[in-house]
């Protein structure tokens, strides 16, 4: 026997300015998610089922907390018909405390269970350089990111993990015009995968 309760809620404020240059803006946003969910099963093995074994029940209860705050500005600049920069950086919060408690016969058996409480802090900058010609445009971009990672189990023993990243991410993209709607591009960039919650505590 299972149940799941889930329920996600986000809010977002944005600003923004523009200039009298056209093209010329500023924008400042901040945003919160979180989606915490919980589980409950209840199984086990009664005396009418089993010949010779001893029945029991085992009941779980996994609790997932979790909250993202995002923080951004961009700034977009035409420095004039060929040439266009766009700079920006982003800072980004998230927690996630999961808590796994497991019982046998109504009894917490602590070796069972599992806390893991997890930080991350992301701050990363980006600049966008863009050079148009007649029907040609090129992009170029990058991206620093720089990554701190706080994270503690505790079952019957403590385990903490701390870790730093650094990472740049390159971007190009290359623009032809065919016709007044039509546009031929090609682009490579990279990009950054982080595990969830889910992927760092795998439940059993």
């Amino acid at each position: 026997d299972g149940k799941s309760d889930y329920v996600a809620f986000s809010a977002n404020i944005n600003y923004e300015k523009s200039f009298k240059k056209p093209g010329k803006l500023l924008s400042v946003s901040y945003s919160f998610e979180s989606s915490p969910d919980k589980q409950n099963s209840l199984s086990g093995i009664n005396k009418e089922t089993v010949i010779n074994y001893t029945p029991y029940t085992q009941r779980s209860v996994e609790n997932n907390k979790d909250g993202e705050h995002y923080f951004q500005v961009d700034y977009i600049n035409p420095l004039s018909k060929k040439h266009k920069i766009e700079l920006g950086i982003k800072g980004v919060n998230r927690n996630y405390d999961n808590n796994s408690d497991f019982y046998r016969n109504d009894s917490l058996i602590l070796d069972r269970n599992n806390d893991v409480d997890h930080t991350q802090y992301i701050l990363g900058a980006y600049g966008v350089f863009t050079y148009k010609m007649k029907k040609i445009s090129v992009r170029l971009g990058c991206r620093l990111e720089n990554e701190w990672n706080e994270a503690c189990r505790t079952t019957d023993t403590a385990v903490s993990v701390s870790s730093r990243f650094t990472n740049l991410v390159p971007n190009i993209s290359l623009f032809y015009q065919l016709k007044e709607n039509s546009k031929l591009s090609i682009s490579y960039r990279q990009g950054l995968r982080r595990p969830g919650i889910w992927d760092l505590n795998p439940y059993v």
